[in-house]
């Protein structure tokens, strides 16, 4: 289940989709999913996607416009503010301080 939700980071999965990858009803696995990661679908996904962010910022080989663009982010800003609420850094900062 992990590897089909992040194998797309354009494309946040919906309940839906990940119900139908199971086989199951999208109550039951959005229940499941909780109960095994501890945090709902989209939760999981956006975390990992701002993770995959932070390792993108550390190999240097693209903007953060263009990171944010990658992971699939609507705007650069909702990026930069997704960031700064985990890691309580923005994006741009960081970056400038690892060149």
């Amino acid at each position: 289940v992990k590897s089909f939700i992040l194998s797309d980071w354009k494309n946040p999965p919906t309940t839906q989709r990940v119900s139908k990858f199971l086989g199951m009803s999208p109550t039951k696995a959005k229940v499941l999913f909780k109960q095994f990661y501890g945090k709902p679908i989209y939760k999981f996904f956006n975390e990992k996607r701002l993770e995959e962010g932070m390792n993108m910022i550390n190999q240097g080989h693209h903007t953060v416009t263009e990171i944010g663009r990658l992971l699939g982010f609507k705007t650069p800003s909702h990026f930069a503010e997704s960031f700064k609420k985990k890691y309580h850094v923005l994006p741009k900062k960081l970056s400038k301080a690892i060149k």
